[in-house]
Parts: C-alpha cells; sequence; structure tokens
C-alpha cells in the first residue's frame, strides 16, 4: 500500500502536467518552503511587537506570557524550516562547493545565523524578564531590562527583513559585499534606533513605583 500511494500521486500529476520536471518540483517545493518559513517569522514578530506594545503600559497577565512563548516556539519553527530548506537550496545550486558561494548566499547565511543567535538568547534573556514582569507593564521595567528586550526585538526584526529582502530582491542577486553590508548595517541600524528610543521615551514616562 505505502509503495502504492507515491506511484498514484505520481501518475495523477503527470496526468495533468506530463512535462513535469521532478528536479524541478524538488526546488520550487524547497524555495516555497523557505519563502513560508521567512512569511512566517515576519508575521510572528509584528505579532509580538502589536502585543509587547499593548503590554508597555498595561498589566501582563500569564495569558500574555504564554502567548508570547508560543510565537517563541513558532520563530524557531521558521528558523529550522530555514535552516532546511536553505541548506537543500544550496546543495542543488552549489553541490556544497565554496567556490560557487555568491556574496548575497554568504550574507543569507550570515543573516540566518544571526537569527538563529538572537532566538537563543531571546529564550534565555528575554522569556525569564517577561515571566518575572507579569503582572507589571514593561514600563515599569528597569532600563537594562528594556534595553535587553529592545536589543533583541531589534536584532530579530532587522535580520527577518533582511533575509525577505535577500531572497526575494532580484537587484541585490550581482551585489558584492560591499552594497550589502552597507544594506545590512542600514537596516539594523534602524531597527536599534527604532527600539532604543521606545526604550528612552518609555523609561522617562514609567510612573512612580
Amino acid at each position: 500500500m505505502t509503495s502504492i500511494l507515491p506511484e498514484t500521486i505520481r501518475g495523477m500529476v503527470l496526468f495533468w502536467y506530463p512535462d513535469l520536471t521532478w528536479g524541478l518540483a524538488y526546488v520550487d517545493a524547497a524555495r516555497l518552503l523557505h519563502l513560508a518559513c521567512v512569511a512566517l517569522g515576519l508575521g510572528t514578530v509584528a505579532f509580538v511587537a502589536m502585543s509587547v506594545q499593548r503590554m508597555l503600559f498595561e498589566d501582563g497577565t500569564e495569558d500574555d506570557v504564554a502567548l508570547l512563548e508560543t510565537a517563541h516556539r513558532r520563530i524557531w519553527l521558521a528558523i529550522v524550516g530555514l535552516w532546511l530548506s536553505g541548506l537543500a537550496l544550496i546543495g542543488i545550486r552549489t553541490g556544497f562547493a565554496f567556490s560557487a558561494f555568491t556574496p548575497k548566499l554568504m550574507m543569507k547565511l550570515v543573516t540566518v545565523s544571526i537569527l538563529t543567535a538572537d532566538a537563543v538568547l531571546m529564550g534565555r534573556l528575554v522569556t525569564p524578564i517577561l515571566r518575572a514582569a507579569r503582572g507589571r507593564a514593561l514600563v515599569r521595567l528597569d532600563f537594562p531590562a528594556k534595553a535587553i528586550i529592545a536589543s533583541c526585538a531589534a536584532i530579530s526584526a532587522a535580520s527577518w527583513s533582511f533575509a525577505l529582502l535577500l531572497g526575494g530582491s532580484s537587484i541585490l542577486k550581482p551585489a558584492g559585499f560591499p552594497a550589502l553590508v552597507t544594506l545590512g548595517a542600514m537596516i539594523y541600524a534602524t531597527a536599534f534606533v527604532f527600539t532604543n528610543a521606545v526604550v528612552v521615551l518609555s523609561h522617562r514616562m514609567r510612573p512612580a513605583q
């Protein structure tokens, strides 16, 4: 039964698409998975940003913390999917020959590595802070705690945005390291300036303890 089912599916696909190249279908599947993981990551980051914005001046609850922990697991799922689909695409296109790695491809690897490191920091630094702060508005936290949350959020938002840009832009395909590094630095700097500005303003607006 297990051997008949794949052949049946293959026969149905070939009936509708007799010229289908299975190698091409494999590449498309890996590419679609890659894009889906980027969409999942970006969507989750946007959801977390809205949730944290609400928790900034409102007292958080146990449900709020549980919701953010669920979002963190989704981000991990997206990152694992990025690595698996990305390595599959690298294997198809380069055969893992380092000489065939383009600057854009290497920048993608750096960006996903940063995302992975940031997810680890989120779990080890941000999640404990949010757990300890449940029942209190985030604006009441001390400045170092807010700075940690803001920095991790900036890295996450910038990395997912840069990953989307690297994956979706054909203009950047022939770009060299100087252009890619400059673009990445601008994206990360913008994210850090914005989040840290929010931290400074919220710290000045914090209510009296």
